[in-house]
């Protein structure tokens, strides 16, 4: 779909060869009402029987196009290639297991006309599980639980805001393509959208936000971050050298505080015990106020070699007693 009068957008589609889903946020972003939309499937499957099956769904459109990668590449990496790759004025990373609603594009677009020069637009958006079915509880609960029940239509007055309490979904964000293109994802994340947008924010870049749910975002089992974990170690490193201006000092200190914390109960079961006792000692680990860190620091004073199993076995203990959460992100 093009029109020489309305801003070209990308919809770009890394996949590493979920036919099935692929299909589904394929016919999602040729469903878009916006005026001009080119998508790009990004084949990152570096297999040449997956490539065959991809090529095998996408339509014979000149707005649809495949770049297929030689080797496969990190997440970030591969997000990076796209945007490089992309021919709109807007960017879009839909996940292949995502799915985007037909007035998404359109919509944000038309928001970021009316509120002058900006970087990103965001919506809220549904939360679904691994059959597509809409989870409304849990849609509500990260509705409120990231913070963007608490935002109002249009530009936001100060963008570290919402980039550090972690209200900008990039399943449901366009972007200038020159940013992304300028800044880059971190490449030796997986999981760097909350990295990217508080160095946006840090940079002066502004952000709007349309309080609609037009993107839906799935979790299950097979999901990139589910299947290769969360590397909190390395998010915790990158966000630690991003700045806040003093309005969202506070937000960044708990969100890092809270990061810490996860990132050492990762070390721990990895055995990672050098990262252990790095965190443990960072300015940002929580000194009270958090059962979690303080079986940690218990453990910790364990040779290396015991520490890992008795933090295993205290963990254990705390695990019924933790708040139970809708289905998790």
């Amino acid at each position: 779909m093009r029109n020489p009068t309305a801003p070209l957008v990308t919809i770009a589609i890394p996949t590493l060869g979920r036919i099935d889903l692929l299909l589904q946020a394929i016919v999602s972003a040729r469903a878009q009402t916006h005026a001009s939309v080119e998508v790009l499937v990004g084949d990152n499957s570096a297999e040449e029987s997956l490539s065959k099956a991809i090529a095998s769904v996408v339509p014979t459109s000149e707005s649809v196009r495949v770049l297929v990668q030689p080797e496969r590449l990190p997440m970030a990496d591969h997000w990076n290639a796209l945007a490089d790759a992309a021919l709109g004025d807007w960017f879009v990373i839909l996940a292949d297991d995502d799915f985007l609603e037909p007035d998404f594009v359109r919509k944000l677009v038309k928001m970021s006309e009316s509120v002058g020069e900006v970087g990103v637009v965001f919506s809220d958006h549904r939360i679904m599980d691994a059959k597509g079915r809409i989870d409304a509880i849990s849609s509500e609960f990260y509705t409120r639980e990231n913070g963007r029940a608490d935002l109002a239509a249009g530009l936001i007055s100060e963008a570290a805001l919402p980039a550090w309490r972690g209200s900008i979904p990039i399943c449901a964000s366009i972007m200038r393509t020159a940013l992304v293109r300028r800044y880059r994802f971190n490449g030796e994340l997986n999981t760097p959208e909350i990295e990217f947008f508080a160095r946006l924010a840090a940079g002066g870049e502004r952000f709007a936000y349309l309080p609609e749910r037009l993107a839906r975002y799935r979790i299950h089992a097979e999901s990139e971050t589910q299947r290769l974990g969360l590397r909190n170690d390395l998010l915790f490193r990158a966000l630690r050298a991003v700045p806040a201006p003093p309005a969202a000092e506070a937000l960044r200190r708990k969100y890092l505080e809270d990061l810490v914390v996860t990132a050492v109960t990762r070390a721990f079961c990895v055995g990672d015990m050098q990262t252990v006792r790095d965190f443990v000692h960072d300015e940002f680990y929580p000194e009270r106020g958090r059962p979690v860190a303080a079986l940690q620091r218990l453990a910790a004073r364990f040779p290396n070699f015991a520490a890992p199993p008795v933090f295993r076995f205290l963990y254990g203990l705390l695990r019924p007693f933790r708040p139970k959460r809708p289905l998790s992100q």
